[in-house]
């Protein structure tokens, strides 16, 4: 079977685009795979962590996510104060906020900072987490009371 004259330019040049556009010896970039934060928790209940503080820890938070955030902690019967555990992945910077205080500092895979922030005032407490666009994190609450 023969191609009539008028359309033998056009498959040809419709052939020829396909090799250049669809063939490739390389394969492209490698994804990177996604490394998502640790559970601060992990470390805060292991007894051979240098950051353990008990086998069993109560939270008021513990969330994980990707980017900012924001929380509501319900307010209890004599919470004085939460300190708050923050991991992340990629490395990052975070701020974290409650109400009108608030901590700052670097994240990594696993938690690097805390920070406890006084629970003053009346009513459900507002938590703001700032990270930037596609860093994953987990941030865990650990309450104190009088």
């Amino acid at each position: 079977m023969s191609i009539p004259t008028r359309w033998a330019r056009p498959v040809v040049l419709a052939g020829c685009v396909l090799l250049v556009a669809g063939c490739s010896d390389d394969p492209g970039p490698t994804p990177t795979p996604v490394v998502r934060p640790s559970n601060p928790l992990d470390e805060l209940t292991d007894p051979t962590s240098e950051e353990f503080i008990a086998q069993t820890v109560r939270t008021v938070l513990d969330e994980e996510g990707e980017g900012s955030a924001t929380f509501t902690v319900a307010r209890e019967e004599g919470l004085e104060r939460v300190t708050y555990y923050v991991a992340c992945s990629p490395a990052s910077t975070f701020k974290l906020s409650m109400d009108e205080r608030w901590f700052s500092g670097e994240c990594a895979t696993s938690f690097q900072n805390s920070g406890g922030i006084p629970a003053e005032g009346t009513g459900d407490l507002r938590v703001d987490l700032a990270l930037p666009d596609g860093v994953a994190y987990r941030v865990v609450g650990v309450p104190e009371y009088s």
